[in-house]
Order: structure tokens, then C-alpha cells, then sequence
């Protein structure tokens, strides 16, 4: 789970340092993007604060995660579709590590061609059906409440 950790804070950092190169083109000063971050600490204390509460899970925020590159800002949001996982978040952390780690006895299982175990139990048909509705059922809901055109304070949009 840490080397998950440090490869996502690399990465949010080397794509926000390097920034937009089409600011230079439209005659900016500088390439790096600075908008909606925290200016007191920088683009790389934001960039590791933005890793570390989406890993987390605590709620904190000091830069919106909109505008970060879009690498910069796939990495805190594919932090918070895996569940929270990384140092398990408040108050779910084990379980979703346990869910993936079902899901990997199942995976494995299929592809040696054997029933799954795990703990020397081996997993049946009801176990698996609550280990995929687990793991897909906070994107869904995530892809459903955008679907119905919700906005970020969970009122409905009326589009024109």
C-alpha cells in the first residue's frame, strides 16, 4: 500500500511541476499551473496534501482537485474510486482491503482453473456476489448521482 502511495504522490507532483506547455504558447511567464492551488505552500506541498487526503479519506482539502493536470487530477480521483484503500479510511479501511483481496482469490482462481480459497475456505457463489457488489457499488453510485445531473452540493441541475 505504501509503494501505491509514493508511486501517486510521484506522479501528482512530476505532472503538476511540469505543468501545461500551451501556457507558453499563449504567452504566459510560466508553464505551471497555479490556479486553484494553495499559494502559501506551492504546487508540490499541494500536490502531496491532495494524495494524502484522498488516500486517507479525511475530507481536507487545500487545492481543488479541477484543476490539476489531467494526470494530477486522475490520481486523487482514481484514489477515491478504489475505496480508500491505500491507509484505509476512516472507518473503512480494512474492509475494503479485505474486498480486494477477495476479488484477487476469485481472479486467481479463474485463471488456475481451481475453486477459489481463502484461509483455507473456499469461496462460494453467495460470497462472490456480495465481494462485486461491494467493490462496484461506490462507483456506481458515484456514476448514477452524476448521471442524474447532480451538482456538488447534491442539488439537481436543470438543463436548458
Amino acid at each position: 500500500m505504501s509503494l501505491i502511495f509514493v508511486v501517486c504522490v510521484a506522479l501528482v507532483m512530476w505532472a503538476e511541476w511540469n505543468g501545461n506547455s500551451h501556457f507558453m504558447q499563449l504567452g504566459a511567464n510560466s508553464n505551471i499551473n497555479m490556479e486553484g492551488k494553495e499559494s502559501r505552500f506551492g504546487i508540490l506541498a499541494s500536490s502531496l496534501y491532495a494524495v494524502v487526503t484522498t488516500a486517507a479519506s479525511c475530507g481536507a482539502v487545500n487545492a481543488m482537485h479541477d484543476s490539476f493536470t489531467a494526470l494530477g487530477g486522475m490520481i486523487p480521483m482514481w484514489l477515491m474510486q478504489i475505496g480508500e484503500v491505500v491507509f484505509g479510511g476512516v472507518g473503512s479501511g480494512l474492509y475494503g482491503m479485505l474486498l480486494f483481496v477477495l476479488l484477487a482469490v476469485f481472479i486467481a482462481g479463474l485463471m488456475i482453473g481451481r475453486t477459489p480459497e481463502y484461509l483455507g475456505k473456499k469461496n462460494r457463489r453467495s460470497r462472490d456476489e456480495i465481494n462485486r457488489a461491494g467493490n462496484s457499488g461506490h462507483p456506481c453510485a458515484c456514476a448514477a448521482r452524476h448521471c442524474a445531473g447532480a451538482d456538488d452540493r447534491g442539488r439537481t441541475q436543470r438543463h436548458l
